[in-house]
């Protein structure tokens, strides 16, 4: 089976999924009726005004000129010859793979994309005529923005996408035909991730339409799918983009299950039909069949149906007649609902499917069915027993006998080519519990203006869902989003922390891709054993270097520290044993040091400078891997007398650059590879800088990886331009997640580069947060006078 995990799509009164649920909710029809003025300014003709089968309705989307040229790596003018319809459904593309959490760092390797469009009137209409634009600009690049065969090529290219990329065209099926594509793709493993939809714009946008008499337009500018007084479509425009994965793999890693696709079908009427345009049951009926075959279900098992519902005068009765064959062989106490999406915002044409296709999902995930409009009386010309078939014309709670609720969902397009899915419900296990943590909310944009709306956004969001687990939030946009130059950090547990916290922090913009990182360690002589014992317990990596170190010291040394943390004691006087207090606080200080190293590294951060003072420069020279902790417990010892040999240390080169702040020398010859030298080092008394240093231009972010508080200032290292991170700084017991979140958000902020895998050590849920917002401009070509 194969889940649904991402949705995007623009039709007719509706930029968003939101946007068009409720409007589906509200029963609410998003065509809209031109004004005269309106049309005239369009340049619809005289004549066609005054003819009275004139009918001034069409379902449009709003704002197609409108496009994020620069940040889909195109230049103005590549985006004003772009045909709209390619610019939307990249943006929908886009917008659904970040709502599935796959764009970025997080970018599935092997993406599929499948998708059409409709005819390119904008290259009609607007580009074609101008020749002289056309001579400018070259063959070549007009059609790369505008042919068909491009449309699926270009998503991949401006995305990244590496899976097998086709552009589908079947006329009014394409979208539901892009799916059924894409789910075989993935069966066949093909492809991971898929990438299927289909986009259609009409062009001109403010315009109506003729109505004949027995033609396929309606004369009133309504669409009456199954009514007695239907007669024909209203002209609408639009599409969308589904994000489809394998069900194991998407329960596997947590994705936002919207719902399954149990089984897809596709076929062609053949001749046997009167005409090339005309419908055919027997076709209709063969892919309904067949899709129930393939989802291994019967017509019993499925409780809502969306149409293809033209509204047609023949559409309608075939449609109705092929229903009766295939879902009306059922049991007359399980009835089955009919609906059609586009008595709301017309019929898409090659993005008629996805809408369809989209609602059923929506329906699906609400447990509401939505009404189909304008019906009152079946068309008298077929008859439905309405115990087992009826159509749904008011809003409807899904109600079933037994669960999972069942959908199907068919597209026929003009020519033959049908398309029909069985789509299921998803019932997530609610066995999560809504821990309330603190966490760090990374918000990130283009620009500062960008920035401030995505905040507002993603605070409406947490307050509008308060049952939502503010950790997934977080996660979310750690693991699964992409990051831009303008930076923020929220650290929150609710929507009433969110709000307080929004501006603790300063904004940054980072030109760079990686700040530079330098690692202080002091000769420090402060010991909090609750403090490392919630690192020991909260973090394998600090228990593991804790474990060896401990390990190491009772084997060699018969000397049992910190054994208040691995047997969950209370410390006391009698724990240091046979070492002073001073060598007791050091051997912590370098074994907790050590640990917070070792955590850091897991998080991805690497040091590029390392210096310390005292037992902080041998600390530091563990960091720059010049020996290992059993070198460094060593020399600690052989400081205190409680080591009289330390012939046995393997001394290497340093890994990044080392730094004796006594001398403020950078080491890269051979004399930190001598024992001799570490010896002295050791048995000298610890020595500040003789003369202020300056720690500028080398780094831009300075961390003290220690638990203890350490007066950087003190230390005559003025700080130019660097901004630096005490672990020690403000923790304890009360504020530890809070303290954590801060430092892992700072160092984000800072410009670092975290594994946010290894620092939430925990799979999370992908959920689908709204999306970051575009930073549109105009790119338009007039259509020629």
């Amino acid at each position: 089976m194969v889940a649904i995990i991402g949705l995007s799509l623009r039709v007719p009164g509706a930029q968003t999924i939101d946007e068009f649920w409720n409007n589906l909710i509200e029963g609410a029809e998003k065509t809209s009726h031109f004004s005269k003025e309106e049309l005239i300014i369009a340049g619809v003709s005289p004549e066609d005004l005054s003819n009275h089968n004139y009918v001034p309705v069409k379902g449009i989307v709003k704002h197609i000129d409108m496009f994020d040229a620069e940040f889909f790596g195109l230049t103005p003018k590549e985006a004003e010859l772009m045909d709209p319809q390619q610019r939307l459904l990249l943006e929908c593309a886009y917008e659904a793979l970040e709502q599935a959490g796959y764009l970025g760092h997080s970018k599935c390797e092997n993406v599929g994309v499948f998708v059409g469009v409709g005819n390119t009137e904008y290259f009609n209409r607007h580009i074609l005529p101008n020749k002289q634009l056309q001579e400018s600009l070259g063959n070549l690049q007009v059609r790369l923005g505008n042919n068909k065969d491009y449309a699926a090529l270009n998503i991949s290219y401006r995305l990244g996408l590496t899976g097998k990329s086709l552009t589908i065209q079947s006329a009014c099926s394409t979208g539901l035909v892009c799916i059924h594509e894409g789910v075989q793709a993935l069966l066949r493993s093909e492809c991971d991730l898929v990438v299927a939809g289909a986009m259609s714009l009409t062009f001109p946008q403010i315009a109506g339409y003729k109505h004949i008499q027995g033609g396929i337009y309606s004369s009133d500018g309504h669409c009456r799918a199954f009514d007695n007084t239907s007669d024909g479509i209203v002209r609408g425009e639009g599409g969308g983009v589904v994000i489809l994965k394998r069900l194991t793999e998407a329960q596997e890693h947590k994705d936002t299950i919207y719902a399954v696709i149990k089984g897809t079908a596709v076929s062609n009427d053949g001749n046997d039909k009167v005409g090339f345009t005309a419908p055919s049951v027997s076709g209709q009926v063969g892919v309904v069949k067949k899709a129930l075959a393939n989802a291994n279900l019967s017509a019993d098992d499925v409780t809502y149906l969306e149409a293809h519902g033209t509204g047609t005068l023949l559409g309608d009765v075939i449609e109705l007649e092929g229903i009766n064959e295939t879902y009306g062989k059922r049991k007359e106490n399980n009835p089955c609902a009919i609906g059609s999406v586009k008595t709301n915002i017309g019929h898409l044409d090659s993005g008629a499917g996805i809408a369809g296709f989209i609602k059923t999902v929506l329906s699906l995930r609400k447990k509401v069915i939505p009404a189909s409009l304008n019906f009152s009386k079946l068309n008298e010309n077929v008859s439905l027993n309405e115990k087992k078939l009826y159509i749904n014309y008011a809003i409807t709670p899904w109600n079933t006998k037994a669960l999972p609720r069942r959908a199907g969902v068919s597209s026929f397009g003009l020519g033959g080519t049908n398309a029909h899915m069985v789509l299921e419900e998803y019932v997530e296990a609610n066995d999560e519990k809504n821990v309330c943590s603190w966490e760090a909310i990374l918000l990130s944009a283009r620009s500062a203006d960008s920035l401030d709306r995505h905040t507002d956004i993603i605070k409406n969001y947490i307050k509008k869902n308060p049952q939502i687990n503010v950790s997934d939030v977080a996660k979310t946009l750690k693991q699964a989003r992409e990051f831009y130059p303008y930076r923020r950090l929220v650290l929150c547990k609710d929507y009433t922390s969110f709000a307080e916290n929004q501006d603790s922090f300063a904004t940054f913009r980072w030109k760079k891709k990686h700040g530079r990182v330098a690692y202080y360690f002091a000769e420090s002589f402060t010991v909090d054993i609750s403090i490392i014992k919630l690192f020991y317990d909260g973090y394998k990596h600090c228990k593991t270097i804790i474990d060896a170190g401990c390990d190491y010291l009772i084997n060699k040394y018969e000397i049992n520290i910190l054994q208040c943390i691995r047997n969950n004691t209370t410390v006391d006087v009698s724990d240091f044993q046979n070492l002073s207090p001073d060598a007791y606080l050091q051997v912590i200080n370098c074994l907790t040091s050590l640990m917070l190293l070792s955590l850091l590294s897991a998080w991805g951060v690497k040091p590029d400078l390392v210096f310390g003072d005292g037992v902080g420069e041998i600390i530091a020279a563990c960091a720059a891997n010049v020996f290992g902790l059993d070198a460094a417990l060593d020399l600690i010892l052989f400081k205190y007398g409680l080591n009289k040999s330390v012939s046995t240390i393997n001394i290497k080169k340093p890994e990044c650059k080392l730094l004796l702040l006594e001398n403020q020398a950078l080491y890269t010859s051979d004399l930190l590879l001598s024992k001799d030298y570490w010896i002295s080092q050791i048995q000298d008394k610890a020595d500040f800088a003789k003369e202020k240093f300056i720690l500028s231009n080398n780094v831009d972010l300075g961390i003290v990886p220690q638990l203890s508080q350490v007066n950087i200032q003190a230390k005559k290292i003025e700080l130019t331009g660097v901004r630096f991170l005490n672990f020690y700084q403000n923790v304890s017991n009360k504020n530890f997640s809070y303290r954590m979140a801060e430092i892992q958000g700072l160092m984000w902020l800072y410009g670092l580069e975290l594994n946010w895998v290894a620092v939430d050590h925990a799979k999370f849920k992908r959920i689908p947060l709204p999306n970051s917002p575009f930073e549109r401009k105009r790119h338009w070509i007039s259509a020629a006078p």
